[in-house]
């Protein structure tokens, strides 16, 4: 199974402006673009509970795309779950392995920040696509909230557009403890 993290940032790093949660308030309609043909490349899309809440008012039910979504608490969505979403608790281990025994081999993980630092701890993530948006916001969410230790490839790189919005496409090499 290949499991691609695919994050837009500021160029200091951070995934949202401040506090607020919607990030297709700033970003590019070069990285929305290229974050739609990742979705079409992937049989599942996976994100925690908080970029649920983010996307949920124009997320359309979808039997083409599954989508997984992370949450402690997956009962208090049973309103929200339809074909083409679920609700679990199960952590990025245990859910990889369901989703491979179910014949799934390609798995984009969308976000937020805890999900990326527990999707890249569980050692499971093949790659990075990280659009860096032209942007300084100084504060607001961290592409991951926690110290971590991880080795990477750049396979890839593309300037998207005029602004100076870039993608780089990272390997992931190695997990470090």
């Amino acid at each position: 199974m290949i499991v691609t993290i695919a994050a837009v940032v500021s160029a200091d790093g951070k995934l949202t402006r401040h506090d607020e949660a919607n990030i297709y308030q700033w970003t590019s309609p070069e990285d929305w673009q290229y974050f739609t043909s990742l979705i079409q490349d992937n049989e599942v899309i996976i994100m925690g509970r908080k970029t649920y809440d983010a996307i949920k008012g124009w997320l359309k039910p979808s039997l083409k795309k599954r989508r997984v979504v992370l949450t402690r608490d997956p009962k208090k969505h049973k309103a929200d779950k339809h074909d083409g979403l679920e609700f679990t608790d199960e952590i990025p281990r245990q859910l990889m392995q369901r989703l491979s025994s179910e014949g799934i081999t390609k798995v984009l993980v969308t976000g937020g920040s805890q999900i990326h630092a527990d999707m890249l701890a569980s050692g499971l993530v093949d790659y990075i696509h990280m659009t860096i948006e032209p942007y300084i916001f100084g504060q607001g969410r961290p592409f991951t909230p926690l110290p971590t230790n991880i080795s990477l490839r750049l396979t890839e790189h593309k300037k998207l557009n005029n602004t100076g919005t870039l993608l780089l496409i990272y390997k992931v090499l190695k997990v470090r403890t």
